[in-house]
């Protein structure tokens, strides 16, 4: 069954204005929607989900639009064991990976426009139950678990203008659990828990060759590569006593922690950095059957609970959005897709960027920010990454005002603005786009061309500003022969052709403009 695009306004638990804390909407809801979800956020902060429509037998794809959801199918007519794995490129176009258990054979989706494109990547009963796309810049490189006998292998491909190629990085004894990722040096690296020896595992493809190395023992992981190029890993302990943390050194050992904040019997748990290099790990509690995130900032943790009410979190998928994580789940309970985000407790009344002399002056107003300790503005230009502009927290009374000096004034620019709550977390709002500096532009009188000429020609001048203009010819005794331009013009260029019957000889043309005035010869040739 196809179905129509769908089209949902945001939910009014995430309207400005909430209390401040962990805040849930439902995404796509009607019959059992939402397992097997994965997510993905673009280059503006704004979520990308695909999961798993069981009741319709489809594989769905949300995008947030910034102020709605597109929600549509990606495949019907499809039974989907595993889960979906999704990704967006640097153009922020989606890419998503499934095993369609009707046909045994692994697919990989893209979109064109509107249109959604399947194609096999490979054939077999259940490869890819457990699966990792990467799609930056353009072409999707992905892992994925292969049965074999009683073991399991892992197995990488990429597609290029040829087509799928496959290899193998592990022949068995591990694969479950595959997080997909590129380095500095654009290898691969993928990290995933190699059962037989109950470890948390790390391959790299460097020079055609699969590279490996142990990290810990522990069960199934994630991996997320964070700021200065290093590897975070998240992992339960055997028999789920604890949680685990992880990261590369540039020596290429790992330092590990247990994680002391979390509680009940963590599973399935998803890591993500932000860019100051703060840690969150969501992670699903068996005990209680709810979504927790645990969050390092500096050298300590904290726990929050993200949602509860029934059997939720399992499976579920992070990304960083604004400094601090958007989380997909499934809400088994109630056949749900939801998405949890944090929130502070302001509404933004307004929101602008305009260049002045000196600067971009950027501007905002807030109500109901009691619980709002200051603000960040991050700008972008020509849609590359985000920095923060500012050294200290903004803070003071609304109506706010933010000079940026430092702006590039040749470049398109977006800017953002985080309000960052009393318990250190933000919201982020915007962007608000600025058009480059309209480049500065003399007073100009240029030669007419071509020159010498029988019968036309064309005249061009540049203004600095819009002003009165009047452009005529002379002979060389002082006689106006022709009048070419009379009236307002824009600043700008300006091309005025001609076209006359001069005798031969040599002619003097002059363009007075407001307070400016130039003059030039040309030659009239039989």
């Amino acid at each position: 069954m196809k179905r129509e695009l769908i089209i949902l306004m945001l939910a009014a638990t995430l309207a400005p204005g909430a209390r401040a804390g962990w805040k849930s909407e439902t995404v796509a809801s009607g019959g059992d929607v939402g397992a097997g979800c994965s997510l993905a956020v673009d280059r503006w902060g704004r979520p990308h989900i695909s999961f798993i429509d069981k009741t319709q037998g489809e594989v769905m794809y949300a995008r947030y639009t910034g102020s709605s959801w597109e929600i549509g199918a990606v495949a019907s007519d499809v039974t989907v064991t595993g889960g979906t794995a999704l990704a967006v490129d640097s153009f922020d176009k989606p890419h998503v990976l499934f095993h369609d258990d009707e046909k045994e054979e692994l697919t990989y989706a893209y979109r064109l426009g509107s249109i959604w494109r399947t194609e096999k990547v490979a054939e077999g009963s259940n490869y890819g139950i457990y699966l990792s796309i990467n799609a930056w810049p353009t072409d999707p490189h992905i892992t994925y678990d292969v049965p074999a006998g009683m073991s399991t292998g892992l197995k990488y491909g990429y597609r290029d203008t040829e087509g799928w190629h496959t290899e193998t990085v592990v022949s068995s004894g591990g694969g479950p659990f595959n997080t997909l990722f590129n380095d500095k040096n654009n290898n691969p690296n993928v990290v995933y828990w190699h059962f037989n020896s109950l470890s948390i595992r790390h391959a790299v493809r460097k020079s055609g060759e699969w590279v490996i190395d142990d990290i810990a023992e522990g069960i199934d992981c994630d991996a997320f590569v964070g700021p200065a190029n290093k590897v975070h890993v998240s992992f339960p302990k055997v028999n789920n006593k604890g949680l685990n943390y992880a990261v590369s050194t540039a020596g290429g050992s790992w330092d590990i922690e247990n994680v002391l904040a979390a509680t009940g019997l963590p599973a399935y748990s998803q890591i993500c950095v932000n860019a100051a290099g703060d840690v969150f790990i969501s992670y699903f509690d068996f005990d209680k059957f709810n979504l927790h995130i645990v969050i390092k900032k500096g050298s300590s943790w904290t726990h929050e609970v993200v949602a509860t009410g029934g059997y939720v979190g399992a499976p579920h998928s992070s990304g960083i959005s604004g400094g601090y994580p958007l989380i997909a789940y499934y809400d088994a309970d109630n056949g749900d897709l939801k998405l949890a985000r944090y929130v502070t407790d302001v509404e933004l009344t307004s929101f602008t960027a305009q260049r002045r002399r000196g600067g971009v002056d950027v501007r905002w107003a807030v109500d109901g920010a009691r619980e709002v300790a200051g603000y960040n503005l991050y700008r972008s230009a020509a849609g590359g990454e985000r920095k923060k502009v500012n050294v200290a927290l903004i803070e003071g009374v609304s109506p706010f005002r933010y000079r940026d000096a430092a702006a590039p004034e040749n470049v398109a620019l977006k800017y953002w603005l985080e309000a960052v709550a009393t318990t250190g977390k933000g919201q982020t709002f915007g962007p608000a786009s600025v058009p480059p500096k309209a480049e500065a532009r003399a007073f100009a009188l240029h030669q007419n061309a071509p020159n010498p000429f029988a019968t036309a020609t064309t005249f061009a001048f540049e203004l600095p500003e819009g002003t009165d203009v009047k452009l005529v010819i002379y002979d060389v005794a002082g006689r106006k022969v022709a009048d070419m331009a009379e009236g307002y013009f824009a600043a700008g260029r300006h091309n005025v052709p001609f076209r006359g019957d001069l005798a031969p000889g040599v002619y003097v043309y002059r363009l007075d403009a407001g307070p400016n005035a130039a003059a030039r010869k040309m030659v009239v040739i039989e």
